[in-house]
């Protein structure tokens, strides 16, 4: 049960960083051309925008899953132990 606990674990932090992070920055280059702000004189624009907002995404996402993580240790030394 362990082993398939921590693939579970990997894929739902795969899952959730391709929702979140990508899906962030993915979403500012899709609404840029979907609105017709972007065009080929200022993709790159658009595209370091993309970028700052997926960098942000990322320290967010790290934060989070850290301070998650965080949380379940302690949460873990709190609950009794069967004897």
């Amino acid at each position: 049960m362990f082993i398939v606990n921590k693939i579970s674990q990997g894929v739902d932090l795969g899952i959730r960083f391709t929702l979140e992070v990508l899906g962030a920055s993915g979403a500012i280059w899709g609404t840029s051309e979907v609105v017709h702000l972007r065009n080929d004189e200022n993709k790159d624009y658009w595209r370091v925008t993309a970028i700052v907002i997926g960098a942000l995404a990322f320290i967010r996402f790290v934060y989070i899953n850290l301070h998650d993580r965080k949380n379940k240790e302690e949460t873990t030394e709190l609950l009794p132990t069967k004897t």
